[in-house]
């Protein structure tokens, strides 16, 4: 039997980021032991992996581990320059979500010309790679690159899928427990997917991006949560470990 609140391990991006997050009101008000692997602007990909990494270098055992998903054409990707992971993604076009009352429809675009790069620990020396040359320029034209011939996002969303699949069974083999939050809006089809896996349902929403933009329970500056909307996402949380979950 795990003792989940022992030992807790979140990973995702700006969404689960920050002194305010759901994991840091598990802490406080029900003592979670919580591990952030949390980074802004983090990729699906950068998320599973240091995930892995973590659990793998340090034997982690009899934990609970909360995965985090993000928006599909966010791009991670290892930097030889850096010696770190570096995450790609668009800039929004407008910051907050936009719900249509009448068609039930969340509108939240994004320009994919415009790039944006993340950093990770290494973006304070950011300057200091990419001051005076054209390596910046050279790894944001190779995303809008890939954005443009390659990026699907029917695909993309499958290949999540088999990362999800696999690491799952990595996580559990290692006498570990895990559930997956996943953010942005959804097609039928990839809903219907996620039904068939360990993904918190809120009020019939898999989406969190959908749930807490209908429940206004955003900052009123972006698509992240207020400060009461990740007490109440931590809540949410807690009782549905409680229902589901050995402690």
């Amino acid at each position: 039997m795990i003792n989940i609140m022992k030992k807790t391990i979140i990973g995702g991006c700006s969404y689960s980021h920050g002194n305010n997050s759901y994991g840091k009101y598990l802490n406080e008000k029900y003592g979670y032991d919580v591990t952030f692997l949390t980074f802004p602007g983090q990729s699906n990909t950068t998320t599973i992996y240091k995930l892995y990494n973590h659990i793998y270098n340090n034997n982690i055992r009899n934990s609970f581990i909360i995965c985090q998903l993000t928006w599909l054409h966010r791009f991670g990707v290892y930097s030889n320059i850096l010696k770190n992971w570096v995450d790609y993604q668009p800039n929004a076009i407008n910051k907050i979500p936009l719900y249509d009352t009448k068609k039930d429809f969340i509108d939240f675009s994004f320009d994919l010309e415009k790039t944006k790069l993340n950093f990770d620990d290494f973006s304070i020396k950011t300057k200091t790679f990419f001051g005076d040359n054209n390596d910046m320029y050279e790894m944001q034209k190779m995303y809008k690159l890939y954005l443009k011939y390659h990026y699907d996002e029917s695909e993309t969303f499958n290949y999540l899928l088999y990362q999800i699949d696999t690491f799952e069974s990595f996580v559990n083999n290692r006498g570990n427990q895990i559930f997956f939050l996943y953010w942005p809006t959804l097609e039928n089809t990839q809903i219907t997917e996620l039904s068939k896996r360990n993904f918190l349902k809120i009020e019939n929403e898999y989406s969190l991006l959908q749930w807490s933009t209908k429940t206004n329970l955003l900052d009123g500056k972006s698509s992240h949560l207020s400060n009461n909307g990740h007490e109440i996402l931590g809540e949410i949380i807690y009782k549905y470990i409680k229902q589901n979950y050995n402690e």
